[in-house]
């Protein structure tokens, strides 16, 4: 008997049992994630982390410690003392929000503990992620050419510092292929300053290992001289392109929050439709009578790739909580904002699909917000494009970059007044969308943008180039990895969640900062613009299109070490 890897939310005893006796057998290995409930509230959480990334407050910049941390999200001491009664062999995982136990255990919970408990995963473990090929072009623009358009000087480097790009399913590189990369560009890198991390992932599979060698192509060598961690703490077929994503990304960010040390810059490029999103997609295609909302679910999460990784709300709202505490430990998160534009995760449902017609008309009709980068603790990376009637000092909107507004988080204070004055200036103007097609009150992305068009890679011993935001999130991660390094040099801390010091900034020097675009519109997903008719557009100032716009060295040194 040969399980992939997955992931369950338990909603019945025997699936569990059934499960976890094949692990008794040694057939598979299977744990249980018994996530609890914080004694201190994520309102408590909020306040904190906001409190040491406001440049206003006088707690800028004292991050928090494992330790501290861990005190404000551990149950309380009586409930914690339950738990482990309850669940003797239980592991407290060091961030203390988390409870795992092993396979052969039955979690029977009466009523006082399964208060206790958010929610319990099963995880199976076994298997390969499988086949399928990445698609590439020619030789493309190598991290010393985006440099030089940011008028990063070969001084900068990213010494000292360290950061982190992550993966699941077949996530990995060839060290063969980095260093093929360095040379290509004349890059000054060592393999001693690359970390492999985890599962190697796998080089015949999946588009995962290409995205591995992307991101630690275009990091590595934006912010030479900084460790470069490639992470995959899951190798297994479920969160490849389906919903086990979630739950591998949820682990994986609990898991990184129990360091004692963690990275500086934490790099994202994976993600998928909300599922606040998918719920409006198969609610809108059952409401016009061909086809059920279970048909529909089964189609995005299981016959789409990459479209509907998340299986609950619960997991997206845990994950914020991660990032609110990595946050508070001085970590820098960028998530890539999405290739679809307003309405995709990537490109429009094919028209010869069983409901791709549907599908498509209801995305059309809304913003269908993506994840991580719709969480308001994260900043969206956005996408430009040199080409087009783009250039480097004159980029554009390109055409696919994710943008919207999250229909799960409410719009955070740090961004208020400007998403407010975009939308003054644009509503009812042609092609913006309608009333009623986004939550205006919730959390509004990109906050920022860089290159994701003709971005050169190498993978498998092929110097290729790749498109999309997935490329235009190292980027700039590189950039903030630099950035630390310069604060460090003038006595400072890190950055860590840098959104109000951002948002502060930009708003009074957004010019000196940020090259702004104007032109674009997110109605564009990365296969065309003919699919949908209304999108947010790219204009003079803050726009949810592109955010502030493409990073300055000058200004962000300026403002910001």
């Amino acid at each position: 008997l040969k399980l992939q890897f997955l992931y369950f939310i338990v909603t019945d005893r025997l699936k569990m049992r059934t499960l976890c006796l094949l692990a008794a057998m040694h057939v598979v290995a299977c744990e249980v994630d018994l996530w609890l409930h914080a004694k201190t509230s994520n309102a408590e959480l909020e306040r904190r982390l906001l409190e040491v990334s406001d440049p206003k407050s006088a707690k800028y910049g004292q991050f928090y410690s494992l330790k501290e941390v861990a005190e404000l999200v551990t149950p309380l001491e009586a409930d914690l003392k339950s738990l482990q009664a309850a669940f003797p062999q239980g592991k407290l995982t060091p961030s203390g929000d988390r409870l795992v136990l092993p396979g052969t255990v039955k979690p029977v919970m009466n009523g006082a503990i399964r208060k206790l408990v958010k929610e319990m995963v099963v995880r199976v473990a076994g298997g390969e992620a499988h086949p399928r090929g990445l698609k590439v072009e020619a030789v493309g623009i190598g991290a010393p050419e985006m440099r030089e358009a940011y008028g990063i000087p070969s001084t900068a480097t990213g010494e000292g510092e360290h950061q982190l790009v992550w993966g699941p399913g077949t996530y990995g590189v060839l060290k063969t292929d980095v260093t093929k990369y360095w040379s290509e560009f004349n890059i000054p890198n060592t393999l001693d300053r690359l970390n492999l991390t985890g599962y190697a992932g796998h080089q015949n599979g999946g588009d995962n290992f290409g995205e591995a060698s992307l991101d630690t192509d275009i990091i590595s060598g934006m912010a030479y001289g900084a460790v470069t961690e490639v992470s995959n703490t899951n190798n297994s077929k479920a969160p490849e392109e389906g919903p086990g994503f979630g739950y591998a990304q949820l682990a994986f960010l609990n898991e990184l929050n129990g360091r004692a040390a963690v990275p500086g810059v934490v790099s994202l490029s994976l993600g998928s439709l909300t599922w606040h999103s998918c719920d409006i997609l198969c609610k809108g295609v059952a409401a016009k009578g061909k086809h059920t909302y279970a048909e529909c679910l089964q189609e995005i999460q299981f016959n789409e790739r990459q479209v509907c990784m998340f299986n609950n709300d619960i997991v997206i709202q845990q994950a914020n909580v991660e990032f609110m505490k990595l946050g508070l430990r001085g970590v820098t998160v960028l998530a890539a904002a999405g290739d679809g534009g307003m309405h995709f995760s990537f490109q429009p449902f094919s028209p010869i699909s069983p409901m791709g017609k549907e599908l498509n008309e209801v995305a059309c009709a809304n913003t269908m917000p993506t994840f991580p980068a719709s969480s308001p603790w994260v900043t969206a990376v956005g996408g430009t494009s040199w080409g087009g009637g783009g250039s480097k000092k004159a980029p554009i909107y390109w055409n696919g970059g994710g943008s919207g507004f999250s229909w799960e988080f409410p719009m955070p204070s740090y961004q208020a007044d400007v998403v407010a004055a975009y939308l003054k200036a644009n509503t009812g103007k042609p092609e913006f969308p309608p009333t009623g097609s986004f939550n205006a009150s919730q959390r509004a992305y990109p906050d920022v943008s860089a290159l994701a068009s003709g971005n050169a890679m190498v993978t498998q011993g092929r110097a290729v180039a790749a498109s999309g935001t997935s490329a235009a999130t190292p980027t700039f991660a590189g950039v903030i990895t630099l950035l630390n390094a310069e604060r460090v040099k003038n006595g400072k801390g890190r950055l860590g969640f840098w959104n109000p010091a951002l948002y502060q900034q930009a708003a009074a020097h957004q010019n000196d900062i940020f090259t702004d675009v104007v032109q674009g519109n997110s109605k564009c997903n990365c296969v065309t613009c003919i699919t949908c008719d209304n999108g947010f557009p790219a204009t003079p100032g803050f726009d949810l299109a592109t955010g502030w716009g493409a990073p300055k060295w000058e200004g962000l040194v300026t403002y910001f070490a």
